[in-house]
């Protein structure tokens, strides 16, 4: 399974840390963001594809250069070079797969999605069920899961209903934007690309997707030590720092 690590987006919502900055190479314990994704997802990828715009493509090269892990990791440019032409979380999908004419399947995961579960586990439901599965986080709160893609899913996993930000959350299911597509999915989403013009959000795909075929999900945060964060706003990029930290003294 190859991976796409999407880092294109210019994180509007933290300006001004953010002009100067691509948001997964902001650090967190001193570490930057992304480094924790690959350290999760090297585990089950075999190639690791990182695509960004035009302005930051030149500080991940540099911070490629001196990643001691940087085997079989590619940094892609999707040419854009301000929020008003960016090509969006799915346009960035598409450009990928067009760019490498990759046919097999792919995982997809935000590079601004950091975590504290492995995802050994999910690969090994996504070949058992051979169909698209999503990573949800129980955010455990109605209120907060207004914020975020929130789906339902029956006993077997399968996701019944999903919604973007939804003013009335039918449950506290947030997707994570970890998903593992098969090779058909990849298929559905040049479908979908070419019927509809919204590019940006990749939950109105999966929205899309699973009123077409089965789509399951993928429980975390059952646990205590499943976290997952939201980095979305500096709040959030404060608690994330604090939490590493102090793993870090243990």
């Amino acid at each position: 399974m190859k991976a796409i690590i999407l880092a294109a987006g210019y994180a509007v919502r933290m300006y001004p840390m953010t002009k100067k900055i691509a948001k997964p190479l902001i650090n967190i314990a001193d570490k930057p963001i992304i480094e924790y994704i690959i350290e999760k997802i090297r585990p089950i990828t075999t190639k690791i594809y990182v695509v960004t715009n035009n302005k930051f493509f030149p500080q991940f090269e540099k911070w490629l250069k001196y990643y001691p892990d940087n085997e079989n990791i590619e940094i892609l440019n999707d040419g854009t070079m301000s929020e008003d032409v960016r090509l969006g979380a799915l346009g960035d999908i598409q450009f990928v797969i067009d760019k490498k004419k990759l046919d097999e399947d792919l995982m997809i995961i935000a590079g601004d999605n950091l975590f504290q579960f492995g995802l050994e586990e999910m690969k090994k439901f996504f070949k058992e069920k051979n169909a698209p599965v999503i990573a949800l986080y129980d955010v455990k709160n109605y209120e907060y899961a207004k914020k975020f893609g929130i789906a339902e899913i029956n006993k077997k996993g399968r996701i019944v209903s999903f919604e973007e930000k939804p003013h009335n959350p039918k449950s506290t299911l947030s997707a994570t934007l970890i998903y593992m597509f098969t090779k058909n999915t990849i298929k559905q989403l040049n479908e979908y690309m070419e019927k509809h013009k919204s590019r940006d959000q990749a939950g109105h795909f999966i929205q899309y997707l699973y009123k077409k075929s089965e789509v399951y999900g993928f429980v975390y945060g059952t646990k205590p030590n499943e976290k997952w964060f939201d980095i979305g706003s500096f709040e959030g990029l404060e608690a994330a720092d604090k939490e590493y930290r102090s793993k870090k003294k243990v």
